[in-house]
């Protein structure tokens, strides 16, 4: 992608709708204005500067990209719920101005900044390439003209390449409401055909809803960033029966690795063997997934180490496990809780107890223990309609007859508020 890519996408459609937020519409004409305006006040800061975007509206966020692209500076994008790096920021153009990049950093114009999550962990700076970030996108005559929900944060990395997957593709981006109710009423009103969330997002929609009306829009649900069980992807499927559901996997640090279409959990083991998969991939023994990415990062901006030789393993802190012919996915390493030296992995405890009616969700943690190190507890979040005592009662029930005993919670709490107000689980008790 060169500096003018996106600013060129901007200006192709000047009366298409390019963004839905809320009541409000916005075209690429207003966009590609917004554009002039932001550039002209670039123009008094130094060239090749780290411009940080920090407005948290869409349609600023896509004008103020290409307005930096075009600048020749490099933009900065954080998710929002984090601190910007500035406080001196201009509120009418939702810019900040950072100053020079770290001469060890390996910027360059074709650069971008982007941020890991937190969710499990301090976030990180990244350096990415444009053109590793748009090589993601489809260009293909099924993708033109369409229209988008996000479930994510235009700041975060999947927000991100679904933007730039509608706006270079002349889609229509509509930003997805935080009322379930309202999604559905979004999906008809614009007439989406391409939807993405993670897990968290598509449970809260699934159990927030009233309507259960199956939507014959949507041509795909796509769902990522955490893990995903075979119970989401089959309400998934009954709820949008006409969609192909794709998992995607990929990282702020590796950009799009590989995607499932099969409505199957994990992906296809043999994809870790020789080189089968969409990338290189393999597993260490310690269950760790590694691999190669075409698509990764230059390197993170507070280290010189950069792994853009295409020859490194990556290790990507996902635990995967072997059953039958497929790989799933177990959490990551960091979350792996220590009972008596049995090691469990959170994501397995977690998805026996959404099996239980009235369980919206489930975050499964580890707590001390003076006894054998640590214990499973879990909070839960419990449906509106259901009544708590019972959810408990059922949950300790299913996972004691489905888990060994040292993956059974010791300790349980439940709440009618959601576990988290990102649309992914935060990993820390």
């Amino acid at each position: 992608m060169n500096d003018v890519c996106l600013e060129s996408a901007l200006r192709r459609s000047p009366d298409q709708c390019a963004v839905i937020h809320g009541d409000i519409a916005v075209s690429y004409r207003q966009l590609h204005n917004d554009t002039l305006a932001i550039s002209e006040r670039l123009k008094e800061y130094p060239a090749g500067s780290l411009v940080e975007i920090t407005s948290d509206q869409p349609a600023r966020i896509i004008s103020a990209l290409a307005a930096i692209r075009l600048s020749g500076h490099v933009p900065v994008l954080r998710p929002l719920d984090q601190a910007h790096a500035s406080e001196c920021f201009e509120a009418s153009s939702g810019i900040a101005l950072i100053g020079e990049p770290p001469a060890s950093a390996n910027i360059t114009q074709d650069s971008i900044i982007l941020h890991t999550s937190g969710t499990s962990g301090t976030p990180k700076a990244i350096v990415h390439g444009w053109a590793s970030l748009c090589d993601a996108v489809h260009f293909g005559p099924s993708y033109q003209r369409k229209r988008w929900l996000s479930g994510y944060h235009p700041g975060s990395f999947a927000g991100l390449q679904v933007l730039l997957q509608s706006v270079l593709a002349q889609g229509t981006l509509v930003i997805a409401s935080r009322q379930a109710d309202d999604i559905s009423d979004q999906i008809r009103a614009h007439d989406v055909e391409f939807a993405s969330g993670t897990p968290t997002y598509w449970r809260a929609f699934l159990f927030g809803t009233s309507d259960k009306t199956p939507t014959q829009s949507l041509r795909q649900v796509t769902v990522g960033g955490e893990v995903v069980d075979q119970l989401l992807l089959d309400q998934l499927g009954s709820r949008f029966p006409a969609a192909r559901i794709s998992q995607i996997y990929a990282s702020t640090e590796q950009g799009v690795c590989f995607s499932v279409h099969d409505h199957m959990a994990g992906f296809p083991a043999a994809w870790l063997e020789n080189n089968r998969g969409p990338c290189p991939m393999r597993m260490a023994e310690s269950g760790e997934l590694l691999l190669q990415s075409p698509r990764r990062m230059k390197g993170y901006l507070a280290d010189e180490h950069t792994l853009n030789d295409g020859q490194t393993w990556f290790h990507t802190g996902d635990l995967v496990e072997i059953v039958g012919d497929r790989a799933m996915f177990r959490g990551r390493v960091g979350d792996t809780i220590n009972v008596g030296g049995h090691m469990v992995t959170p994501s397995c405890v977690e998805e026996v107890i959404r099996r239980v009616p009235g369980v919206v969700e489930t975050r499964a943690y580890g707590v001390p223990s003076s006894l054998v190190g640590q214990v499973v507890a879990a909070e839960i979040q419990v449906a509106a309609h259901a009544e708590a005592a019972k959810v408990r009662r059922d949950v300790m029930a299913v996972c004691r007859s489905s888990l060994p005993k040292h993956m059974v919670p010791a300790m349980l709490n439940t709440s009618a508020q959601p576990l988290s107000q990102r649309t992914k689980l935060t990993r820390s008790a």
